[in-house]
């Protein structure tokens, strides 16, 4: 059995929705993890060239790549209602529908529970809108170390949805009540992610 069938990785994404007139509407539900995820979960709590990275899975869910580098930095919402699936990449989700991308604005440790939570917020105006129903939720890390990188001078932060900035997908769920984001809404969206 590889060590990435025992490391244990849960997740949850919680919505609150407040419309124009002040009326809240509050839910929550667990997410899929992807191999993409767990391998960056698998090079930040092992060495990198360590035995034990080595065995915690194939090389379809331990890619060689050096994810230590990433951090978890934006949360996405999208219109994709392709069911969510261990094998989801960031690059073959990307395109697949409408997305609307957000650095994540709230971070934090909570030490009663050893989670961790990662926030963003959708805004009351157009350009914080889809102009379909949200059917998906994302939580992507990303790098500012571009591929290939091999000296530091060369290591600079490049525009967002660059390929110099590459990305990946941590966590993916289809949601199981989509909903309409009105331009007149507010969303907040947290990812509550916890390790065992």
């Amino acid at each position: 059995m590889n060590l990435s069938d025992k490391i244990k990785i849960k997740g949850e994404v919680s919505f609150k929705v407040t419309d124009k007139e002040g009326n809240v509407k509050e839910w929550s539900q667990p997410n899929l993890v992807t191999n993409e995820g767990l391998g960056f979960f698998a090079s930040k709590i092992f060495d990198r060239k360590s035995r034990a990275f080595e065995n915690a899975g194939s090389i379809s869910v331990i890619p060689n790549t050096d994810t230590i580098n990433y951090y978890i930095g934006e949360i996405a919402v999208g219109t994709d209602s392709t069911a969510a699936s261990k094998s989801d990449t960031f690059y073959n989700t990307v395109s697949k529908g409408e997305k609307l991308r957000k650095p994540i604005t709230n971070m934090a440790l909570n030490e009663d529970d050893k989670s961790f939570y990662y926030q963003i917020n959708l805004r009351a105006l157009p350009i914080d809108t889809l102009s379909a129903p949200i059917t998906e939720v994302l939580l992507i890390a990303k790098s500012d170390y571009p591929e290939g990188t091999t000296s530091v001078d060369t290591i600079y932060d490049s525009p967002t949805g660059s390929i110099l900035n590459p990305k990946k997908l941590i966590c993916r769920t289809t949601l199981q009540q989509p909903f309409e984001k009105y331009e007149t809404d507010r969303v907040s969206i947290a990812w509550k992610i916890r390790l065992g």
